[in-house]
């Protein structure tokens, strides 16, 4: 029997199947090479304090006024007066405000799109001009003293207008005789911000040199590629829209219930966008491996197709708690859908909208290329061997150079994408690494030449991973 996971967007038929499922897989397992065409990733851990309003950095641009100097006033019965007259005020506008607050705690419902939530907190961010709305997580208790839940066509037509159809293009080389074709992709997204800030999975992307984005009402819009994490499996497009946009309310994934009834949208084989299909939540915190990455992920049995990917998967009161990833595709497996929980990436987003890059990624301070067919790297650097090479070093005192292949870090064999970020994830920036590196050796015997690839050992610091403003796609 066939039994693996597919990442769900439609995808050119070259594309491989993904690994099979790892349940409760140690954290220390070594990730398998990936030599499909389109790698994938997933994110870092945040646990937003529901209800409290967060504001990204303003930068004030105002001249900054001198301090005034104290003055005195002798006391008299009018600046007493005039005191409690002030105490009064200040206790009738902070009764009313109380009033506000009580009033709001007691309704659990949520609005979108207008800067408001009832009974959540809004994140306004004025750095980068984007704004995320965070509604407050369902637990049982609210849901049975504070109200029922709205029905699947009740939250559909409250998030359909969040959810986005992806359709991506991709120039591929045929081979070392120069020739290119273009293959094309599609999945989903979800708008959390109304300037135009989406939220899809790395993998829906990745590689592409065109990105198409299709609002609900047909709207279309170029999307450009703000900074993602191949092993987190999460990216951030950006557009340029020219109405109105509804961003979706964030919810918490860690208020989840086993059982919670949920409803995910998504652009199933890229032709059927806001398609939407409801279920349970069947299990938190799987364990999967999918593509060489372990992952902490939501289980549900709601019906995920190619093309589902980087779509919403939403409660019951419309918030926002899962990007759609994955699904089980092997034979006879029916109901194994899986989503990001949107704690495990809401950092990442925040710090993309806010600086314009994820913190604290360790790289390698050279430019390198993954070459998948050994011809490929035979004609370009006459190595017999598929994997990672170097491009362009930056480090002043080490003897690497332009065609050498990075055999392994730290005695981990790396031979991909997969494997190079699997292995760097677990580092930190400023960490020593020792690379292991193989250069070919011609060898002259007669009228014949062969090519020997001999391997050499060199220590290099690793650098924090800060992506170039002005790369949209790679």
């Amino acid at each position: 029997m066939n039994k693996g996971f597919d990442e769900t967007e439609a995808r050119d038929p070259m594309d491989s199947v993904l690994s099979e499922e790892k349940n409760e897989a140690p954290a220390d397992l070594t990730a398998e090479n990936d030599t499909s065409i389109q790698n994938e990733t997933a994110s870092a851990v945040y646990l937003p304090k529901t209800g409290q309003p967060f504001t990204y950095p303003e930068v004030n641009e105002e001249e900054p006024t001198a301090p005034q100097k104290k003055r005195t006033a002798k006391r008299s019965y009018a600046a007493i007066g005039a005191v409690l007259l002030t105490l009064c005020l200040i206790l009738g506008i902070v009764g009313g405000v109380g009033g506000m607050v009580i009033a709001l705690m007691q309704d659990p419902g949520i609005e979108s799109g207008k800067g408001e939530s009832d009974g959540g907190g809004l994140l306004g961010g004025q750095n980068g001009g984007a704004t995320i709305y965070q509604g407050m997580p369902v637990s049982i208790e609210t849901v049975l003293s504070e109200g029922e839940p709205m029905s699947v066509s009740q939250v559909y037509s409250r998030v359909a207008m969040s959810v986005v159809a992806i359709s991506t293009s991709r120039q591929m080389s045929s081979g070392f005789s120069g020739g290119f074709y273009v293959t094309t992709g599609a999945g989903s997204g979800v708008i959390l911000s109304k300037e135009g800030h989406i939220v899809t999975n790395y993998h829906v992307i990745d590689g592409a040199t065109e990105v198409k984005v299709t609002l609900t009402d047909g709207q279309e819009y170029k999307g450009v590629y703000l900074d993602g994490d191949p092993a987190k499996d999460i990216a951030l497009l950006k557009i340029e829209p020219q109405s109105e946009l509804i961003p979706a309310v964030i919810g918490s994934s860690d208020a989840l219930l086993i059982g919670q009834e949920i409803i995910a949208i998504g652009n199933p084989l890229g032709d059927y966008p806001g398609t939407v299909t409801d279920g349970i939540v069947s299990a938190l915190n799987r364990r999967v491996e999918i593509g060489g990455y372990i992952r902490t992920m939501i289980q549900t049995n709601a019906a995920i197709n190619p093309g589902n990917s980087g779509g919403g998967l939403f409660d019951r009161y419309g918030r926002l708690i899962g990007i759609v990833n994955a699904k089980n595709s092997a034979e006879g497996v029916e109901g194994l859908g899986f989503a990001i929980p949107i704690d495990l990436v809401f950092e990442d987003i925040v710090e993309i909208i806010e600086d314009g890059y994820i913190h604290g990624r360790a790289c390698l301070d050279l430019d390198v290329k993954i070459i998948t067919n050994p011809t490929d790297a035979f004609y370009l650097y006459r190595n017999q061997t598929a994997g990672i090479y170097i491009q362009l070093s930056r480090y002043d005192e080490t003897e690497l150079s332009v065609g050498d292949r990075i055999h392994a870090i730290n005695g981990i064999e790396v031979r991909s994408e997969s494997d190079l970020h699997s292995v760097l994830a677990t580092l930190t920036p400023g960490d020593e690494v020792v690379l292991t590196v193989g250069r070919i050796k011609a060898v002259t015997s007669g009228f014949f030449t062969s090519y020997k690839e001999e391997y050499f050992e060199v220590t290099v610091p690793l650098m924090e991973y800060v992506p170039a403003s002005s790369i949209t796609f790679r």
